[in-house]
C-alpha cells in the first residue's frame, strides 16, 4: 500500500509543526520503503482534517474545507461539536455524522466514528473499498479535571488496510 499524505503548507511554516512533520515523516518513508519490496502498492489517498465547530451548526456547504470526490478515505475530527441537532435526528453526533455523509456522497461509507463528549472523529471511506478496511478498535481517554471529564482529552481509531 502507498499513502499518499496532503497537508496544510500553510501550517508547515510554524516551528512546531515542522519539527513534528520531519519526524513523522521518516518514520512513514521508512514504513513505505521497507514494504515496497514485498507487497504489492496500490495508493490510497486520504484526506485528514479537523475543525472546532465552535458549538455552531455547520453550514450546509462544507466544500471549502472537504473537497469532493479527491480521495479514497476521509478522516473528520471535530471538537466542541455540541450543538442544536435538527428534528429528524436523536444525537448532535447522529447529525454531525449525517452532515458529512450527506457532503460526501452516496458513493461514501461510514466505517467508523467514535466520541467523547464534544470530540468527534469519523472515517469515511469509498464504498467499493469498504471491505478492504477491518480490525477497527476505537479508544478515548477524558483529561479533564480528575481524568473524568470529557472536556478535554482525545479519541482514536486504528484499522488494517487490506490486511
Amino acid at each position: 500500500i502507498r499513502v499518499r499524505m496532503f497537508y496544510n503548507k500553510e501550517a508547515e511554516s510554524l516551528p512546531e509543526i515542522k519539527a513534528s512533520m520531519r519526524k513523522s515523516m521518516h518514520v512513514f518513508r521508512t514504513m513505505t520503503l521497507a514494504e515496497l519490496d514485498t507487497q504489492e502498492n496500490e495508493a490510497l489517498d486520504v484526506f485528514v482534517g479537523t475543525w472546532n465547530v465552535g458549538n455552531a451548526p455547520p453550514p450546509s456547504d462544507l466544500s471549502p474545507w472537504i473537497p469532493k470526490n479527491k480521495y479514497s478515505v476521509y478522516v473528520i475530527g471535530a471538537q466542541e461539536c455540541k450543538y442544536k441537532f435538527r428534528e429528524q435526528y436523536q444525537s448532535c453526533e447522529a447529525d454531525w455524522e449525517a452532515t458529512l455523509y450527506t457532503h460526501l456522497g452516496p458513493e461514501y461509507c461510514l466505517l467508523k466514528s467514535k466520541s467523547l463528549g464534544q470530540m468527534r472523529l469519523c472515517i469515511f471511506a469509498r464504498k467499493k473499498d469498504s471491505s478492504k478496511f477491518m480490525n477497527f478498535e476505537t479508544a478515548t481517554e477524558a483529561t479533564g479535571i480528575g481524568h473524568v471529564m470529557s472536556n478535554k482529552g482525545g479519541v482514536a481509531i486504528s484499522l488494517s488496510y487490506n490486511d
